[in-house]
């Protein structure tokens, strides 16, 4: 792997004055995943201790990482946030954490003493409206129960999910039948303008059309400034190609960024990046661990 990034000294961070009207604090780099097959193995859901163990660990230098990703708040308190708090040294260190979900439409962030913020809502968003949700509900219910549930609740977004121990084979043939179905709907519903489906490696996302990875990379771009930082550079984690966004965003805001693909690189053939991608060998969150690993063995030498 090989990054145009070089580290700078904590020593040498500088303080200077930027677009932003405050004094900002000019930081070497920034972190952001997604978590979903980065930090989690992306069927069965199990977290990646070794990917919580260095994230930890630039956490506890007092850099700031962020998660951008599409799956609820709910799941991400209860499924992957505990890992991390059980390993900081101190619950403070979670301040910070900016944590984006439901691909941008909210995110979270934590005081001093690491609790917990007022979740932050991206302006402009429409909602899902209830009566296509139960809609949805019922079709998954009638029709592809066997390898899918309704998945969590989510304000901004319907995401019928594999069902764990169902045919990950039948799931994906499902999945277009159900892409079929809701685009129909949509259609039928008059919202075919406004809302989309967006079909992932474990999900099926009805959702505004202005959500997605770009979205999530606003906002933390937006709360680096109500920090007063600034980073110098941008690496993203992504297993899938609408992780593309997140990258192509920091770029199109003036910042050098990094794409570190831990998905197959087929996906991402015949797309021309103006920014450096970084293929592991490794795949998904085991991936995630080669590049972070191999970062820590560059800073020690």
């Amino acid at each position: 792997m090989s990054s145009i990034f070089e580290e700078v000294p904590t020593g040498k961070e500088a303080v200077l004055t930027s677009s932003y009207t405050e004094l900002s604090k000019v930081i070497p780099e920034m972190l952001l995943f997604d978590i979903d097959g980065v930090i989690t193995e992306p069927v069965t859901g199990e977290v990646e201790l070794e990917a919580v163990n260095e994230i930890v660990e630039i956490l506890e230098r007092g850099k700031p990482v962020a998660f951008n990703t599409g799956r609820g708040l709910n799941w991400v308190l209860r499924d992957i946030l505990p890992h991390f708090e059980a390993r900081v040294s101190n619950r403070s260190v979670i301040s910070k954490l900016c944590v984006v979900y439901q691909k941008g439409a909210f995110r979270i962030a934590f005081d001093e003493k690491g609790k917990q913020e007022k979740s932050v809502t991206a302006p402009g968003i429409a909602l899902i409206p209830n009566s296509l949700r139960e809609e949805v509900i019922q079709l998954i219910a009638a029709k592809y129960s066997e390898t899918m549930f309704p998945g969590e609740e989510k304000e901004a977004m319907l995401s019928p999910q594999f069902k764990p121990g169902a045919d990950f084979a039948q799931y994906k043939v499902d999945q277009e039948r159900l892409v079929h179905d809701l685009q129909t709907m949509l259609q039928r519903y008059g919202l075919n303008d406004q809302f989309r489906v967006d079909p992932t490696r474990i999900a099926t996302d009805v959702e505004d059309k202005h959500l997605g990875k770009a979205l999530g990379s606003r906002q933390v771009l937006t709360w680096l400034k109500e920090q007063c930082l600034h980073p110098e550079y941008f690496i993203t984690f992504g297993d899938s190609k609408s992780d593309v966004g997140m990258a192509e965003e920091i770029y199109r805001n003036g910042i050098p960024v990094e794409l570190v693909f831990v998905g197959g690189k087929e996906q991402l053939q015949g797309m021309h990046l103006p920014f450096l991608v970084s293929f592991t060998q490794a795949f998904c969150e085991k991936g995630t661990v080669e590049y972070l690993k191999s970062r820590s063995r560059e800073r020690r030498c």
